[in-house]
């Protein structure tokens, strides 16, 4: 039986810590590329407007996935959409750190942005497994995390893209997504509550 009451230090309860642990890392990861990626852009030589063009793409795509994921939140559940949304992380970043041409990065960028459809998903998961915590409460708690890794993020991205170059932070990217799927697999299945 699944437990909600399980508390870690200053009342935490122990599901939303895993989350904000993984949401930290996962924001970290991010924070290392996505400022970035219009320079990597660039090293392909496309010029500004095309980049553009892409980035308005890439928002297109994210925001067509949101009605999807609160249909199929409901239908299959929010942790196996959490859990794939982490795992497309994993394997877009990936397909970015081994691209040898501009048509394999952008590839990885689109299918990067397609996992923003685990926003939904999230947000439920942290709505069930709250405890007395208020819906406000559990869901600034780890979107902060995130936050506080997108922060940190682009300051260590700019530091290893300047001493090991920029492909290398994708790699580091590819390496953070994985660590952070790996903790959000310790979460526990959402409880139902009346």
């Amino acid at each position: 039986m699944n437990r909600i009451g399980t508390r870690l230090p200053f009342g935490i309860p122990r599901d939303l810590g895993i989350l904000a642990v993984t949401m930290f890392i996962w924001g970290l990861g991010e924070g290392l590329f996505i400022f970035f990626y219009p320079l990597s852009l660039q090293l392909w030589k496309i010029d500004s407007l095309q980049i553009g063009a892409l980035l308005s793409f890439l928002g297109v795509i994210m925001a067509l996935v949101q009605a999807p994921a609160g249909y199929l939140s409901d239908r299959l559940g929010t942790r196996p959409l959490i859990r794939a949304g982490l795992i497309l992380g994993v394997i877009a970043a990936g397909m970015m750190a081994a691209a040898k041409s501009l048509p394999f990065f952008v590839e990885g960028l689109m299918v990067y942005s397609l996992n923003s459809f685990v926003v939904a998903p999230l947000n439920s998961y942290v709505t069930h497994m709250r405890g007395s915590w208020s819906v406000q409460r559990g869901i600034s708690f780890v979107a902060g995390s995130f936050q506080v890794g997108e922060i940190v993020g682009p300051m260590l991205g700019g530091w290893i893209a300047q001493t090991a170059g920029l492909p290398m932070v994708f790699r580091y990217s590819a390496g953070l997504f994985l660590i952070a799927t790996v903790i959000a697999f310790f979460a526990r299945r959402p409880v139902v509550q009346p």
